[in-house]
């Protein structure tokens, strides 16, 4: 009698489970996931068609170096830092020797996490 229940139970709880992942399945991919996966890379390949990687520029196209030869380190990373504030880019200033061991560790270490 138990075991004919726990059978009759695990067969019911299947075809709940089943349903629901087809109806579910139904709502995010509507036809075939080939379809909406090909789908995407199109898209993702026509968002990308304008982009090409930095290239690293000269410094006096970015800021007026004579300038820049009359203030102290300090003054530049507080200018440079207050510049890109408000544009809505993460950044940050930092000292040479820090800055070649995080250049170092990336080498290193490709991928990391932000925390």
């Amino acid at each position: 009698m138990m075991r004919r229940l726990s059978t009759k139970l695990a067969s019911s709880a299947s075809v709940l489970l089943s349903r629901t992942t087809s109806s579910s399945a139904q709502q995010t991919l509507p036809n075939s996931f080939l379809k909406w996966a090909l789908m995407g890379s199109v898209r993702m390949s026509r968002f990308a068609t304008g982009f090409s990687p930095l290239e690293a520029k000269p410094l006096n196209s970015i800021m007026d170096v004579e300038r820049a030869q009359h203030k102290s380190p300090e003054e530049l990373a507080s200018i440079w830092d207050d510049y890109h504030l408000g544009r809505g880019h993460i950044g940050a200033s930092m000292q040479t020797k820090l800055y070649r061991l995080l250049e170092q560790r990336a080498a290193d270490c490709q991928y990391f996490v932000i925390p």
